[in-house]
């Protein structure tokens, strides 16, 4: 009898070892990925400052779309005001890329605004994901701060 038990058990032990995992079987993309995903980006870049809307990017997938609208109120992005270039008002993130690939990449990119001051303002971010066991990893943040401006000026060889 204690034999069969310790046979039932490693017969389970390793049927689960092969299945369960999604990143061991072949990636099949769900709609709640997308909602996944922007809500860990949206509170990973509100660390930097509130977002308080979302401008979409026309082009987005309808799946990114419906997870931002969960997520926060949207805009189109021919809604935002413009002056003289790209201009994102304060507390307003613009979307620019979210994608989920065939082999189980994502990436969240954008704006946080306000964006298009004459001294540069604003923040890029990049937020990259890959599937691990059954949840979205994030392994780094890409921030780019306009407000920080590095000029190069060419050394006179002449003189």
């Amino acid at each position: 009898m204690k034999a069969a038990r310790v046979l039932l058990l490693s017969l389970a032990v390793t049927g689960c070892a092969h299945t369960g995992w999604r990143e061991n079987q072949a990636f099949a993309l769900q709609d709640s990925d997308w909602e996944m995903i922007a809500g860990n980006a949206l509170n990973l870049i509100e660390r930097y400052g509130a977002v308080s809307h979302v401008v979409l990017s026309p082009g987005l997938d309808r799946r990114a779309v419906a997870a931002l609208k969960k997520l926060r109120p949207v805009v189109a992005s021919n809604e935002v005001e413009r002056n003289g270039g790209r201009a994102v008002p304060a507390g307003y993130f613009l979307v620019e890329a979210f994608t989920i690939d065939a082999e189980g990449a994502a990436m969240f990119e954008g704006d946080l605004g306000p964006t298009g001051c004459p001294s540069g303002c604003g923040r890029n971010f990049s937020v990259p994901y890959v599937l691990r066991g059954d949840d979205w990893y994030n392994p780094s943040l890409k921030i780019v701060d306009y407000s920080i401006r590095r000029d190069v000026i060419p050394v006179d060889e002449s003189r």
